[in-house]
């Protein structure tokens, strides 16, 4: 989805997508599934850049990391973002990043890149819900500490995968006889 920023106007313009609209299902399907989603943002000049602010509410298929049933996690994301116009970096170009992820102000925007006139949105959502993809996906706990989804005791659990249990690969070797 090729949005042209040089055809929105000084009040800007605001852009809905859903299942029903389609122009981002394909690009979203290796990360959504047939899930349904909600993804609204408004787009405005701003100085030589462009404001991005909106919504996206939606769904994503995961395996949940205490007992590896499938569960449907729900993804709620405000969009914030500057939209900067970036030629080809100069031989000695330099720039400065934020030393520790600690330092970022999530109150304030961030910087996104476009070349030319044209930013892909589609590109950029299908980054931003990948990137709300939890490292450890589990569904949330009951008052009493158990998984809301399969009941498992969760509280002073140590989920891990214990390699003791499994015979050793060369262990049947040992009983191998070769017939002539």
């Amino acid at each position: 989805m090729i949005i042209n920023l040089a055809e929105i106007s000084d009040s800007g313009k605001s852009f809905v997508f859903d299942r029903q609209t389609g122009e981002l299902n394909q690009i979203l399907e290796d990360i959504l599934g047939k899930n349904p989603y909600q993804i609204d943002f408004f787009i405005r000049p701003i100085g030589t850049g462009y404001e991005l602010t909106g919504n996206v509410k939606t769904k994503i298929n995961e395996l949940c990391y205490r007992c590896a049933d499938d569960i449907q996690l729900d993804v709620s994301l405000k969009l914030h973002e500057l939209l900067l116009h970036h030629d080809a970096e100069p031989r000695k170009y330099q720039y400065a990043k934020t030393n520790h992820l600690s330092e970022l102000n999530s109150t304030e925007p961030n910087a996104v890149f476009y070349e030319g006139t044209q930013f892909d949105a589609g590109e950029y959502l299908h980054e931003m819900i990948a990137l709300e993809k939890p490292l450890q996906p589990a569904p949330p706990q009951d008052e009493d500490g158990k998984c809301t989804q399969c009941g498992i005791e969760c509280r002073n659990q140590f989920f891990s995968y214990d390699e003791t249990a499994k015979q050793k690969p060369f262990e049947t070797l040992k009983t191998f006889k070769l017939k002539n």
